[in-house]
């Protein structure tokens, strides 16, 4: 299972390079496939998901990614 694992990331480009974690796909694009696009998703699914995340805190706040509902547990419902 490993041996598949790295030979479909070497394959693919998602191999790591170095400490930085970029992988070989992100150095040279042209040497690796295309991957797949997905959906566009439509105006109205994008505005329910917004305004679920503002309802429910599920949003990052600042720098770190601390989420809303983390940081102000007392303003939003837990699930």
């Amino acid at each position: 299972m490993i041996k598949a694992e790295l030979a479909q990331a070497i394959r693919t480009g998602t191999m790591p390079v170095g400490d930085q974690g970029i992988s070989m796909r992100d150095l040279h694009p042209d040497q690796y496939p295309a991957t797949g696009v997905q959906a566009a998703k439509t105006r109205a699914q994008v505005e329910s998901e917004l305004a679920a995340a503002i309802r429910t805190g599920n949003y990052p706040v600042g720098d770190q990614g601390v989420m809303c509902n983390e940081l102000h547990p007392d303003m939003h419902p837990t699930m």
